[in-house]
């Protein structure tokens, strides 16, 4: 049997890796919504050429799915922490 303050010390540790995956998606978020801040700009100075909307169309993408990574990850740290259930990927 694995005693309690083990079972602690692990659940600290996958908070504290988590916790790291967490820091990471949302640089990888405000990288990606500053990327789509900057295409709006071209967008409306440059007007419509396609070049332009294909960079906006593809870093509203990017910035999409980096937000979307941010908000599973925070998930699974809330789950953990608060709930204390196991994050599913480990």
């Amino acid at each position: 049997m694995i005693p309690p303050e083990a079972l602690s010390d692990s659940r600290a540790e996958l908070a504290k890796f988590w916790r790291r995956r967490l820091e990471a998606a949302r640089q990888e978020f405000d990288c990606a919504l500053e990327e789509f801040r900057a295409s709006v700009q071209a967008f409306n100075v440059q007007s419509t050429s396609s070049a332009v909307v294909r960079r906006l169309q593809l870093a509203l993408h990017i910035s999409n799915r980096a937000q979307e990574e941010y908000l599973r990850v925070l998930r699974v740290l809330t789950d953990l922490v608060v709930h204390g259930r196991q994050p599913p990927d480990l």
